[in-house]
């Protein structure tokens, strides 16, 4: 697995250096900090840019309580650590499915426990390869769907939606982000070229040149690829 990206969101200044510090200095290898925000509403924007694994998630602050980001992400993909000085939030917490609640000063051994907690749940929604036979259930309102996941040409996200293109021209819509199925499809078969598109390699019939480029699938969609998905995809391609 890779490391996990992550934002701090606190209004004290000093608490999210100790805190970036800690991870620096122990689980660099493990955690990334993508982004940093002193309140739920100047995280929203970084959340959405970045889609991080992990929000380190201060509860006390003079703009809003932590709690008031499930206001915006009322199911998130992302797993939350809350960091705090009080320790009656921790029902709170749990009834929000926080992974783990971290009381101020934050000991080391405690953050390495919270971190591995989200390795492991991540690491049990990975699919293993190889594919074989494989498939995914798909929910939708009256049941589940179960698709071959050697059958998914690409997903397209479109907000807390995801569209599954298959290989026999039907679509899937479920309600779970992109970000979820890209941590639940092997990623040796699967690749993110943007931030709406993840697509399965294997499909893939041409890249086009550009700023970032285009991809044309098997069904001959073509899919933008964004700048910063380039370089990664041209090494897949060993170009």
């Amino acid at each position: 697995m890779t490391s996990l990206s992550a934002i701090i969101i606190d209004d004290e200044i000093q608490a999210t250096k100790t805190l970036e510090l800690l991870i620096e200095n122990y689980y660099s290898s493990e955690v990334n900090i993508v982004a940093k925000a002193t309140s739920c509403v100047e995280a929203i924007a970084q959340i959405n840019q970045f889609e991080p694994d992990i929000v380190f998630l201060d509860i006390s602050m003079p703009n809003g309580s932590g709690f008031d980001l499930f206001n915006y992400f009322p199911t998130p993909y992302f797993e939350v650590i809350f960091t705090t000085a009080y320790n009656q939030y921790a029902l709170p917490a749990i009834k929000v499915s926080a992974i783990d609640y971290l009381l101020k000063p934050i000991d080391i051994d405690e953050l390495g426990s919270a971190i591995q907690k989200v390795k492991t749940k991540l690491k049990k929604q990975e699919i293993v390869a190889p594919l074989g036979n494989k498939s995914i259930a798909l929910p939708f309102q009256e049941g589940f769907v179960f698709v071959n996941i050697t059958d998914i040409i690409y997903c397209k996200g479109d907000d807390n939606y995801t569209v599954f293109y298959m290989q026999n021209g039907e679509k899937h819509i479920v309600s779970k982000t992109l970000k979820e199925y890209e941590r639940m499809l092997p990623s040796q078969y699967f690749i993110r070229i943007h931030r709406s598109y993840l697509i399965q390699i294997s499909y893939m019939k041409k890249y086009l040149k550009g700023a970032g480029g285009y991809v044309e699938m098997s069904n001959n969609d073509v899919l933008p690829v964004s700048r910063n998905k380039k370089e990664s995809l041209l090494m897949l391609m060993n170009y």
